[in-house]
């Protein structure tokens, strides 16, 4: 009797171990996962925020990203990774087109969502020195007025036109 007891507390006591270690590294495992995809989701905001940009306004972003991404990044994203910033650093400027479309298919299907589209599309308003509004899309920039501008246009044009 005393052994059958000794030997039920014993696998008792195993299985509460073996349970415990295997909750403890399913628990890592997932915690791994949730700071690699907050990283990379952070790193590919500050790509495309800095992605088709005129001034070097956003330039630590890149350095930031990159930096991310060859810690957290797949093999493919940081090879990536490392070809555009050899790029950006011998011609001042490179696409991250290819990375950035990388990173939302591979964070996608990380989050278990359904596939995007592959064309990307950039919007960027960028308020010039002639106070136009200028929206850039897929490396095409197209002219908006801005409305006060506009209405500030007709107003000098009906004064004009009195004189």
């Amino acid at each position: 009797m005393n052994d059958s007891l000794i030997l039920q507390s014993t696998l008792t006591i195993i299985g509460w171990i073996v349970v415990y270690i295997l909750a403890f590294r399913k628990n890592t495992r997932i915690k791994k996962k949730d700071i690699t995809i907050n990283y990379l989701i952070e790193a590919w905001r500050k790509l495309e925020k800095a992605s088709n940009r005129v001034d070097d306004k956003y330039l630590h972003e890149i350095e930031t990203a990159i930096a991310d991404i060859q810690l957290f990044g797949t093999r493919k994203q940081i090879e990536l990774a490392q070809q555009f910033s050899e790029k950006f650093a011998k011609e001042r400027q490179g696409s991250t087109l290819e990375l950035l479309t990388l990173l939302r298919e591979d964070l996608r299907k990380e989050l278990n969502l359904e596939k995007a589209p592959k064309k990307f599309r950039f919007l960027r308003i960028i308020k010039d020195l002639s106070q136009q509004n200028k929206l850039l899309i897929d490396d095409r920039i197209l002219f908006l007025r801005n409305r006060r501008q506009h209405r500030n246009t007709k107003e000098h044009d009906r004064k004009n036109t009195k004189k």
